[in-house]
């Protein structure tokens, strides 16, 4: 439960640092603003000696007016002994956003992570992240109904694939 707490006050304080009310963003961004969630689903986490194993995980992106963003990406039940909804590790990230037309730019500064692998009582990371660290590569956004539809491009093994992340409306 540490772990989360420290998150959620990093997150709190981050967000908090200039007025929400203080509208910083082009007019085509203010329909980005609010929380964005995808429907968890199962990702293979790996396992030892190539062994699959599965989690669910949820990503969430929560866009302010000022022109800051919060991600939170989250693995639940990775691990023996957990519940499904236990969480396993997650990565909350600050930074701004830029829309130019349909292109989408989240610049991220700070990263707290906290990882169940080294236990309950791991200890919780607060990293300043170095400048050009950023959440898509290359995205492309629409909104399409209640749904948030990013095309980016993914680099899992050093070569850039397209890959498609849908979020909803959360708020």
């Amino acid at each position: 439960m540490r772990p989360q707490v420290v998150a959620v006050a990093f997150a709190l304080l981050a967000l908090g640092c200039t007025s929400p009310t203080e509208v910083l963003v082009a007019p085509e961004a203010l329909q980005l603003v609010g929380r964005w969630q995808t429907v968890p689903g199962k990702v293979d986490v790996g396992g030892a000696g190539g062994d699959i194993q599965t989690a669910s995980h949820q990503s969430t992106l929560t866009f302010a007016a000022n022109g800051e963003v919060l991600t939170d990406d989250r693995t639940y039940g990775r691990f023996p002994g957990q519940r499904p909804i236990d969480v396993s590790s997650y990565f909350t990230n600050t930074g701004t956003f830029r829309v130019d037309g349909d292109s989408l730019t989240i610049h991220l500064t700070r990263s707290v992570f906290w990882d169940g692998l080294y236990g309950a009582r791991a200890p919780v990371h607060l990293k300043t992240l170095p400048p050009g660290a950023t959440y898509f590569h290359h995205a492309k956004f629409r909104i399409e109904g209640n749904q948030l539809i990013v095309d980016y491009a993914s680099y899992a093994l050093d070569a850039p694939v397209a890959a498609t992340a849908v979020y909803l409306r959360a708020n």
